[in-house]
């Protein structure tokens, strides 16, 4: 699947290096623009977010610090995904009818 932003309609894109920046750009066919939601066993709610090109990182706050203003990338998962990579999917106010 593709993330693309409402805004402004760019997809959420992986860099070349799993450990980089995630930004946004323009869609294409680029496989790194192409994301697996999987949903966490334990946590029902939780979800995150694979690179379908770096499959051992998923989506997570870049410095795993739980603060605002921070930058998302890849981070490496180490026999399951951690709490920086754990995602709560909520209905935009859009969705409520």
């Amino acid at each position: 699947m593709r993330i693309e932003s409402y805004a402004n309609h760019r997809c959420l894109t992986a860099g070349a290096n799993p450990p980089g920046t995630v930004t946004l750009r323009e869609r294409t066919d680029s496989l790194n623009q192409h994301w697996r939601l999987v949903s966490h066993a334990e946590r029902g709610n939780d979800f995150y977010m694979v690179s379908v090109v770096h499959q051992r990182y998923a989506l997570a706050i870049a410095d795993h610090l739980q603060v605002n203003d921070r930058l998302v990338g890849l981070t490496r998962m180490w026999g399951g995904p951690n709490l920086s990579q754990l995602w709560r999917i909520y209905p935009s106010s859009e969705d409520q009818g």
